[in-house]
């Protein structure tokens, strides 16, 4: 940022190197200027799920709630935000982990429909003409959104490919019938989004089930090591985190003269599964 003669520029920047930095360098230089500048960092780790999926959220929280002890002054403070309901943040960390993280929990509730249409019409107010989407339209996107967990994201992508269906009838207005037209895609909001956060070797896991949906898991183990040369333990790794994010299912069955075997299967149709990877 060019500034003029006689003063200093208000902002500054450092390029990070070209060859990288390690983690270790990097967060001392953090904690470094925090201690010299006395100030605290609060870390918002959203959707903190994922870290527990890949077993990083020991390790994370570990070494910000810790940094105290390392760097003398440092003050970091940490808040975490779960999209996933069913998962106990403190009994999935370690131990060492758990004696340092005592949060003050706050428990949202999933949005109703009477919430969903609040939030959906401010959405409207700013996005369509004034009366192009009626009450009675913005009440099926909301039902169709709560089907899909509440997950506002449906709602806004459903709306906007519901005004581009009007767009292309060259109405004015938004019917039921754009709405409903525009679901077959904005259902799946969802899965879009998961898909691309995965690694190359957890998609191809999914492509694999896909093509032999309800098979069990040893029988697909040896189609996915065909294909990735990966072994039991990181396909198994790869299964538990699909099945945490509804992916798929993975469910013990008993198997006659062979004790208990997973059943993998898809929560979603295979074809759609396979048009987004």
């Amino acid at each position: 940022m060019p500034s003029s003669p006689g003063c200093s520029p208000r902002y500054s920047s450092t390029n990070p190197p070209s060859s990288g930095i390690s983690f270790k360098k990097l967060f001392s230089q953090i904690t470094d200027r925090l201690v010299e500048r006395d100030q605290v960092l609060v870390v918002a780790l959203d959707d903190v799920n994922y870290l527990f999926y890949e077993n990083e959220a020991s390790d994370t929280l570990y070494s910000l709630l810790r940094a105290h002890e390392a760097h003398s002054g440092a003050r970091i403070g940490v808040i975490c935000v779960s999209s996933d309901l069913d998962l106990d943040v403190i009994e999935a960390l370690d131990t060492r982990v758990q004696s340092v993280f005592r949060p003050e929990e706050v428990y949202f509730n999933k949005y109703g429909q009477a919430e969903i249409v609040d939030i959906l019409d401010e959405r409207v107010d700013r996005g369509f003409h004034e009366g192009a989407v009626g009450p009675q339209v913005l009440d099926r996107v909301a039902e169709l959104t709560e089907e899909q967990g509440g997950d506002l994201r449906v709602g806004i992508d459903l709306l906007r490919r519901a005004g581009m269906n009007a767009e292309m009838r060259a109405s004015r207005t938004v019917e039921r019938e754009d709405v409903e037209a525009a679901y077959d895609k904005s259902k799946y909001v969802h899965l879009s989004r998961r898909l691309r956060e995965l690694s190359d070797s957890e998609a191809s896991l999914v492509e694999v089930i896909a093509d032999h949906d309800g098979k069990r898991a040893g029988d697909i183990y040896d189609v996915f090591n065909d294909e990735t040369g990966l072994g039991y333990t990181r396909y198994s790794e790869i299964i538990n985190k699909l099945d945490q994010l509804g992916i798929i299912d993975a469910e013990y069955t008993n198997v006659d003269g062979r004790g208990r075997s997973r059943e993998l299967t898809l929560n979603y149709d295979a074809d759609a599964v396979l048009d987004r990877l």
